[in-house]
Parts: C-alpha cells; sequence; structure tokens
C-alpha cells in the first residue's frame, strides 16, 4: 500500500467519525466522498496550523485542498449542500453502540476497492502519495456504484469528475524546499509579551471603548437579540459561559462585539461592567509553531492567564478546535483538564462558538465538560431559535 497524504488521512479520519456516529459497520464510500465535502471547513493555514500541521506542510496541504474544492466548484458541487443530503440518504445503521470511546472503524469492500484504485491511479501518474483527488477518482470508478448513482441524480457529470480528477492531481511535492539560513545581521527575536492574553487575545472591550467597533447591522435584528441572550447568560451565577451554535462564524463574532460595546455602556450590568471581553486570535495562536505541541502549549498559557483574572472573560469563536474532533495532529486531552477544572472553579468566564452539528456530535456528549455551558442557538428567527 502507497502512502497517503495528510489530507487523504484527514478524510480517511472524517470518514471513521461519520461512519461511527451514524452507526455503520463500516466506513462506506458514501462516508469518504462526505469526508471530501468536510475539507471545505479546513480550506485556510490558519486552521490547518491550528490542527497541528507541520508549518513545513501547510502549504502543500492548503494546495491539495484547494485543489478538490475548485474542481468542486467546475462540476457544482456544493460542499455543505451534498453532505448535509447524503448524511440524511445514509441515515441510521444497524451496528449496535459500543461502550468504548475508541471504536476501531474498518472500510467495507466498496472502500477498500476504492482505495485500490485510487493506489492504481496514483502509481500510474507516478506520485510518490496517493492523494483527495485519487480517491475521489477511485470512489467514482465504479459509475453503477451507489455514490455514482446519487451523484448523477444531483446533475453530476460523474464520467467528466472522474476524468478531471485524473488530469487535476500532479505528483505532489513530499516536502517543501528549504528555506535558506538566516543572514548574519538578522534582528534578534523581540521579547515575550508581557501576558499570553496580550499576545494571543484582542481586547474587544478596549476596542469598543475607543469607538473602533462597527455597531450591528440594521438590518439583522438577530445579533442584538443574541448579544442580549448573551449577557443574561453571562449574568448567571451557574452555568453561566454562553455557547453561541451557528453555521456562521462571522455572525458569532458580530454578536460578541455587540456584547463588548453593551459592557462599556452607563446600562451594562453591574455584575459585568468592570469586565474586559478578550476575543483570542486563532491565527496568532496557530502561527509560526516550531515544534509538535507548540500549539497545546500556548492555549494552556491563555487558559491560564484568563484564570487569573477574574475581570476576564474569553471569546473562542471555534471552539470546537480546542474541545471537538478537529485534533488530529495534537493530544489535546491535557488541555481540555485543564479547561474543564477552570470552569469547575469558576476561575475562567467563556463564551464558546461552534456549529450545531460539532456540538452535538462532539461536545454535547461529553458531559463533563458540555454541563459548563449554556446552548444558544443564533441566528435565527426568534421562533425557531426557540
Amino acid at each position: 500500500m502507497q502512502n497517503h497524504t495528510p489530507v487523504l488521512s484527514l478524510v480517511w479520519q472524517i470518514a471513521a467519525i461519520e461512519a461511527a456516529d451514524s452507526h455503520y459497520p463500516a466506513i462506506e464510500p458514501e462516508h469518504l466522498f462526505i469526508g471530501l465535502c468536510k475539507l471545505e471547513g479546513f480550506a485556510n493555514t490558519t486552521r490547518l496550523r491550528a490542527l497541528g500541521v507541520p508549518e513545513s506542510q501547510v502549504q502543500v496541504v492548503a494546495a491539495e485542498i484547494d485543489l478538490l474544492l475548485t474542481l468542486f466548484d467546475r462540476f457544482r458541487i456544493q460542499s455543505t449542500t451534498f453532505r448535509h443530503e447524503l448524511r440524511q440518504r445514509l441515515g441510521r445503521g444497524d451496528a449496535p453502540p459500543s461502550d468504548s470511546e475508541e471504536v476501531v472503524m474498518h472500510r467495507s469492500p466498496q472502500s477498500r476497492a476504492a482505495f485500490e484504485q485510487a493506489e492504481a491511479f496514483a502509481r500510474q501518474q507516478q506520485a510518490p502519495l496517493v492523494s483527495v483527488l485519487h480517491l475521489l477518482a477511485g470512489l467514482l470508478d465504479d459509475a453503477g456504484s451507489s455514490l455514482a448513482r446519487w451523484l448523477q441524480g444531483k446533475g453530476v457529470d460523474v464520467l467528466r469528475l472522474r476524468e478531471a480528477a485524473g488530469e487535476t492531481m500532479a505528483p505532489l511535492q513530499t516536502e517543501p524546499p528549504a528555506a535558506p539560513p538566516p543572514s548574519p545581521g538578522t534582528p534578534p527575536i523581540p521579547p515575550e509579551p508581557e501576558t499570553a492574553l496580550t499576545r494571543y487575545g484582542t481586547d474587544l472591550t478596549h476596542l469598543a471603548r475607543q469607538g473602533r467597533l462597527k455597531p450591528p447591522p440594521a438590518f439583522d435584528p438577530t445579533i442584538e437579540r443574541d448579544a442580549l441572550q448573551t449577557i443574561h447568560i453571562l449574568e448567571r451565577r451557574r452555568t453561566n459561559n454562553p455557547l453561541l451554535l451557528t453555521e456562521d462564524p462571522h455572525h458569532a463574532r458580530q454578536v460578541v462585539e455587540t456584547v463588548a460595546q453593551r459592557l462599556t455602556l452607563d446600562s451594562a450590568p453591574p455584575a459585568l461592567c468592570k469586565h474586559h471581553l478578550v476575543e483570542l486570535k486563532m491565527d496568532t495562536l496557530s502561527g509560526d509553531i516550531r515544534y509538535q505541541g507548540e500549539f497545546a502549549t500556548r492555549i494552556r498559557q491563555v487558559i491560564d492567564a484568563a484564570s487569573s483574572q477574574s475581570s476576564i472573560i474569553l471569546f473562542i469563536n471555534g471552539i470546537e478546535t480546542i474541545i471537538g474532533s478537529g485534533m488530529i495532529h495534537v493530544d489535546m486531552s491535557d488541555i481540555i483538564t485543564r479547561l474543564k477544572d477552570a470552569l469547575r472553579q469558576g476561575s475562567l468566564h467563556c463564551i464558546g462558538a461552534t456549529t450545531p452539528y460539532e456540538y452535538h456530535n462532539y461536545i454535547a456528549r461529553k458531559y463533563d465538560l458540555q454541563q459548563f455551558f449554556q446552548p444558544l442557538v443564533c441566528g435565527k428567527p426568534a421562533e425557531e431559535a426557540a
């Protein structure tokens, strides 16, 4: 068996999670295609660094994902819509639930055949690694398969897509060229900032006092409503950590910026008027990773710094990156334990944001963590949110 690219390994892992969550006894080709569609959520270098992808591989991984998504665009494959509809079509399998947290999912004969065909395509191209485009071509090799027939029913020209996948995939560069050595006159590294919060966070309350945050758009009343509900949760004595559930991370940020502006007003709740709402900057947090485990170390420093100051409310947009399913290269167990301890002791006040799917499948199941958060469905009309 040939080696796989990191992106293909990620797709395999996503497919295994999909199969296990839907109680299928094995990974089916449809689960693999859902994994390809979910790469849309990894299509930026910031997310890849946050996942622990080595800096030397970030651009290579991002380029492979971009090739696939560009091909999907050409054939009008809407990743989000297709994966949701395919998941509904698959329904629930008949495998009995397992008490073990680590379930080993094997591939079905059809999935193994798709991988074998993908490896054959890679050998024909003399590619050093089997990529996601090789897998896509392998999945579509049998035009009579259930997946191919479903795609044809969605208006996708399966034959042309298979041919395009084979033509698009050039042999991958396994290692990028080495960076030139620094010149003798390279300036010294500047000293570390005073705290992890000032380095990896943005004080939204400070920006609000300076008038540097935009007011919520008048055409979207849900932002103001969601901000008020977030403040009400923050005021509680217990379960006072809002968890914003929305498909749009931009909406979550607008809600939190509105909260920050309200905390600076004279009408702010007395219990919150002196608080600072600090947004965790994931791009800075995951940038310039120099060694394995540095990302986790930085998060630990942020949690410790925020926990040491009772006036800090930490906003984590995309909290599933830390406590959900996304960490494929980094052991986050110590971070999750530290986060739970800080929330249990009440030393950490936090606003999280994630998608409803990530919440229900990976966060709500962890009761020892979920119990500290109050989910809040955002961005929907009041009757739907209720």
